[in-house]
């Protein structure tokens, strides 16, 4: 979806590494989208976990060739900062 379709429309951000992943200020982050959207906030939780560690080489065969594919692309962030994977 293009931003320009939002243009006009009250847009409330929300990125799971930089309001949920942390357990402490997730209830924060969700207060707020509940607010946003004019709802009463209810405490939230979840059972789950990250199954992926951050190191990309314990992860990733072939590190060096999605490095070279990667690189000089809107995704070589991602190699620096495994934890940023939002694209815009």
């Amino acid at each position: 979806m293009k931003r320009l379709s939002l243009e006009g429309l009250p847009v409330h951000s929300l990125r799971y590494e930089r309001d949920l992943l942390d357990p402490a200020t997730r209830q924060a982050a969700l207060d707020r989208a509940f607010e946003f959207l004019g709802v009463a906030p209810v405490p939230a939780s979840t059972p789950l976990v990250r199954s992926v560690g951050a190191k990309l080489e314990d992860t990733v065969r072939n590190l060096d060739e999605l490095s070279g594919a990667l690189r000089h692309t809107r995704f070589e962030r991602f190699l620096e900062d495994p934890s940023c994977v939002a694209v815009d």
